[in-house]
């Protein structure tokens, strides 16, 4: 398995958005002065602003240009990454339709199982399928979307040692190793 970084993002990919929603509604409330969003309403209702053309209200709750999350290696800007590459592999054929149905439903939360059952294919068929696809995007987009890399962003980020290395290593592929224990592959 290379692609467990990508597989954890796209895992992660509704709370990593959610996150960004809130961090973005907080900004605005921030920006216009007001401590909740019923205050702010109340605001701009006194300012003579209609409050229910949704026209307006995307404009007002629209976080400004450079909002967004901070670091240049945040989780947010990593999801792009790997939508614009998921994007990019489909349009060349890189990525089978199987493998697409299943990052999409890992994308929205959808456990091993879960995705096993959309498919119609045993749980071992619905794994590798995920993994191929997030191994494909780990090596398209390389860095420290691959395993490898991932692990020396890691010890970089964290200035761990190589004993850390082998541990994290170990911790990432855990499951790896359990699923195939568990079907004899």
């Amino acid at each position: 398995m290379s692609g467990w970084y990508v597989n954890t993002i796209l895992r992660n990919s509704s709370k990593i958005r959610s996150d960004l929603y809130k961090e973005s509604v907080q900004q605005t409330l921030f920006r216009h002065g007001t401590k909740d969003i019923m205050s702010l309403i109340y605001q701009l209702e006194t300012d003579g602003l209609n409050v229910e053309d949704e026209f307006l209200m995307g404009i007002i709750l629209a976080p400004p240009i450079d909002a967004g999350p901070e670091s240049d290696d945040s989780a947010y800007d990593d999801l792009l990454s790997i939508e614009m590459t998921v994007k990019k592999l489909v349009k060349e054929g890189v990525l089978k339709e199987e493998e697409l149905l299943a990052l999409n439903a890992l994308a929205n939360g959808n456990s091993i199982r879960e995705i096993a059952a959309k498919l119609k294919v045993v749980y071992l068929s619905a794994w590798q399928l995920v993994n191929d696809a997030c191994s494909k995007i780990a090596f398209c987009l390389g860095d420290h979307f691959t395993d490898d890399g991932f692990i020396v962003y890691m010890i970089n980020k964290y200035h761990l040692d190589a004993k850390d290395g082998i541990i994290l290593d170990s911790l990432m592929h855990r499951n790896y190793a359990i699923s195939r224990k568990e079907y004899n592959v």
